[in-house]
């Protein structure tokens, strides 16, 4: 539905640069918990092995590009 309405509100054929109210869309979807995960790239530390049954430390970051969303 989040796809949807963004081409709904779409005003040249080109989502990858975003719509005239995208942002408010995004936003409005997102209360609801409804997003657009796009552009994400998760970045973590490698890990070969572990002790079973042990914690671990594992760093990890997302990466989240969202500028298309962005007017242009």
């Amino acid at each position: 539905m989040l796809l949807d309405a963004l081409q709904a509100d779409d005003t040249d054929g080109d989502l990858t640069n975003g719509t005239p109210n995208a942002a408010a869309i995004v936003e409005a979807f997102a209360i609801h918990g409804i997003t657009l995960l796009t552009n994400a790239e998760l970045l973590h530390d490698n890990l070969e092995s572990a002790p079973h049954a042990e914690v671990i430390d594992l760093g990890a970051q997302l990466v989240l590009d969202l500028d298309f969303l962005l007017p242009g």
